[in-house]
């Protein structure tokens, strides 16, 4: 029996016992002189199936002779459908522990878990190396304290003291009208001033201007021979703000007896300062002391 087609026998599995004596009687009893005499087998040819007959079931006559009276049918097995329809089969990985999920079901690592275990590494290992130092410092001092046991604790172990940086602070401003250097020749001052030199009646005129606020008090500084008039002057000090502060600078000039001055003169309601003009002031002494003889704007004597 054919081993791939079970269908079926074929001539090879099964003879008919007729057949067989039939075949007998027509030999001659020397097998060799039928050899001689009958013509040579062929072998039966061979076709090879077409791909209809091997893949759609379509029969065909494809018999080996006479005798093979079973249809022939396709010799190869029809392909498996389901072999090309299954789904392959992937591997249960749930239960599989890797180093990145060491719990079935654990959530994958992230970038920020990452660096958290990188930062945990890296605060042990400094922590490491500072009890490290620590140590070291302390087995210093214990050998220093066995080689001398003379040396004091204090020294031994000095108290640290911490120093506080010092503290710049501006010094404060000088009061208003503080001559920058009193030992020169020029002089800044808000004194009442006297009539004991030039720049003391210069400096009593302009208090009495600015202070007093008194004409007839600062006619008394002029020499008598000029007849100054007390009511041409008061007009000119009543402008000026009540409680105004002043401050002059009476600075010699070339000439002898001759200064020019000039100030600043501070609100009482802003801390401002306004300029004072230039004057210049002609001074001579007299009998009952020093006195001003002119008080001049220095345009109208350059014209």
């Amino acid at each position: 029996m054919n081993d791939w087609d079970p269908r079926h026998p074929t001539d090879d599995d099964y003879i008919d016992p007729a057949d067989a004596v039939a075949s007998n009687k027509n030999h001659s009893p020397n097998p060799k002189d039928d050899f001689a005499s009958a013509p040579a087998p062929q072998p039966p040819l061979f076709t090879p199936p077409s791909n209809d007959e091997l893949f759609t079931g379509t029969e065909g006559p494809v018999p080996h002779d006479s005798n093979d009276v079973a249809a022939a049918t396709p010799l190869v097995p029809p392909p498996n459908d389901a072999l090309f329809r299954r789904p392959p089969r992937r591997p249960d990985v749930s239960a599989v522990k890797t180093a990145e999920s060491p719990l079935v079901g654990a959530k994958p690592d992230t970038g920020k878990q990452q660096r958290d275990r990188k930062t945990v590494k890296a605060v042990a290992i400094l922590a490491g190396v500072v009890t490290m130092m620590g140590a070291g410092a302390i087995f210093a001092v214990a050998s220093a304290l066995s080689d001398d046991d003379d040396v004091p604790l204090a020294e031994a172990f000095p108290a640290t003291t911490t120093s506080k940086a010092p503290t710049t602070t501006a010094p404060p401003a000088p009061p208003f009208c503080t001559d920058p250097n009193p030992d020169d020749d020029v002089v800044v001052t808000n004194e009442p001033g006297d009539r004991n030199s030039a720049v003391g009646v210069i400096t009593a005129f302009e208090y009495r201007y600015y202070a007093d606020r008194d004409a007839v008090k600062v006619v008394e500084t002029y020499d008598p021979a000029l007849q100054m008039d007390p009511a041409g002057i008061q007009p000119f000090i009543d402008k000026v703000p009540l409680g105004s502060k002043h401050c002059m600078t009476i600075e010699p000039s070339d000439k002898p007896n001759e200064f020019r001055v000039t100030g600043e003169l501070k609100s009482p309601n802003s801390a401002l300062t306004e300029p004072i003009d230039m004057l210049l002031f002609t001074t001579a002494p007299s009998p009952n002391g020093w006195m001003i003889t002119s008080v001049l704007d220095p345009e109208s004597v350059a014209a």
